[in-house]
């Protein structure tokens, strides 16, 4: 059993988790705007919880996409002025190049637009915050994971905590999980990371625990 995402609520300077019970998204403020990872399963849900914070949801402008999938993809309506990102290795997620599920099942196409992202792009926010792209393959084709100014590593569902560990649960519903090693043990090997932060296992702030058999 993975462990339990923790409340909705800030987590850093600047940077909340908001909580859908199954899943979890993240939430950065960058001076008067905000970034959203992810967008969690229901708008409503997202809505709300924003107001909880004090946190208006016409203020998030973008949002970065670790993968495709539903639960990570079907609360974008709750930020009206926002512009979505993705990577591009995802799109074969999209157009049915690639199956989701036992080679029978498939990703629907965004119902939204939508912009791409590429291996290693740098993303500047108002010359005050920086986003490094990081293709983390795997549990998607395209799984991308997100680095805040070196230090809050963001990575969906490439792994989630037990214990406080980064284990490779769901492989099930994995596309490629010696993929998914690689990309963690990738991940690993970063150094200055404050917050390891997943999508259905809440976060945790001992980077070099949470890696340490993932750096052999």
């Amino acid at each position: 059993m993975s462990d339990k995402i923790q409340k909705t609520g800030k987590i850093a300077e600047g940077f909340y988790l908001i909580n859908e019970g199954f899943v979890c998204s993240y939430l950065l403020a960058a001076r008067d705007r905000f970034i959203a990872f992810d967008s969690g399963i229901e708008p409503k849900t997202i809505v709300l919880a924003l107001t909880d914070l004090s946190i208006d949801p016409a203020k998030v402008d973008t949002v970065l996409l670790t993968h495709s999938d539903r639960d990570h993809i079907g609360g974008r309506a709750a930020f009206p002025n926002a512009q979505a990102f993705i990577s591009k290795a995802e799109e074969v997620m999209l157009d049915h190049s690639h199956a989701r599920f036992l080679g029978i099942t498939y990703n629907k196409p965004l119902p939204f637009e939508y912009s791409t992202l590429e291996p290693g792009q740098e993303l500047l926010i108002d010359d005050s915050v920086e986003i490094r792209c990081l293709h983390t393959p795997g549990h998607t084709t395209g799984s991308m994971s997100f680095l805040i100014d070196d230090s809050i590593l963001i990575v969906g569902d490439e792994c989630n905590l037990r214990k406080g560990k980064a284990v490779l649960n769901m492989r099930m519903l994995s596309i490629d999980n010696n993929m998914r090693r690689d990309s963690i043990k990738q991940l690993a090997k970063l150094e200055g990371i404050s917050l390891l932060c997943t999508a259905h296992s809440g976060y945790t702030a001992n980077f070099s625990s949470a890696m340490k058999k993932w750096r052999s």
